[in-house]
């Protein structure tokens, strides 16, 4: 309750509609006060270093890893 929690898509297929869900239930059901959504320009490469220092900012990061 009352965190901040960061989604992260690494942009391979599926992870935005499993994000989307998994938004959903954290705000609806627990009670997070904030979700953050980002998304890697590409699966196959490290997130910029601009937005991991975005990701540091919330009490929590969740990874769609896979399709």
């Amino acid at each position: 309750r009352d965190k901040t929690i960061a989604l992260l898509d690494i942009s391979k297929p599926g992870g935005q509609v499993f994000l989307d869900r998994l938004e959903k239930l954290l705000t609806e059901r627990h009670g997070v006060s904030e979700i953050q959504r980002y998304r890697k320009p590409t699966y196959t490469k490290l997130a910029p270093a601009e937005m991991i220092e975005k990701l540091k900012r919330s009490q929590a990061v969740i990874e769609a890893l896979a399709d």
